[in-house]
């Protein structure tokens, strides 16, 4: 899994800049609504509304950015994968972030098994909370000392 794509969020955009075929695919976690948009529609959009070119290279740099953070954390110790991954995560207004741990071992390359003993190490040191499908950073500062070098 490379990322969970959020309301608003584009997918599949480097496709019109490259002319290539999309090289992953997307599943839906919840019931969702998909705009397609294709060359045509964006070029004329960019016509229409040139200040929008902008906005799509920043997004496209983010995406490469995420890109290479996957590759970067892939060689991590799995407590550090984990670590980072939650702290890049958003939280929903009661501070937890809701994930399974088949889903966070997607995440970050690692088994379930390994996700669900790090949390367990992460829950014992107090770091984290844990709840049925949510996990929840209790103790930030000391979860980003975990992952800085």
């Amino acid at each position: 899994m490379l990322a969970v794509h959020r309301s608003g969020n584009l997918m599949g955009e480097a496709s019109f800049f490259d002319g290539c075929p999309r090289v992953t695919s997307a599943m839906a976690l919840e019931e969702c609504r998909i705009l397609t948009i294709n060359r045509e529609q964006l070029d004329a959009a960019f016509q229409r509304h040139p200040e929008l070119a902008m906005p799509m290279l920043q997004y496209l740099a983010r995406t490469v950015r995420l890109l290479s953070d996957h590759v970067e954390t892939s060689s991590l110790p799995a407590q550090q994968r984990i670590a980072r991954w939650l702290l890049s995560q958003p939280a929903a207004d009661d501070g937890s972030i809701r994930a399974t741990h088949e889903g966070i071992g997607q995440a970050v390359g690692l088994s379930r098994v390994t996700v669900s003993r790090v949390l367990g190490e992460l829950a014992a040191l107090g770091l984290v909370g844990l709840e049925y499908r949510s996990v929840t950073v209790l103790e930030r500062v000391r979860l980003e000392a975990l992952v800085s070098p």
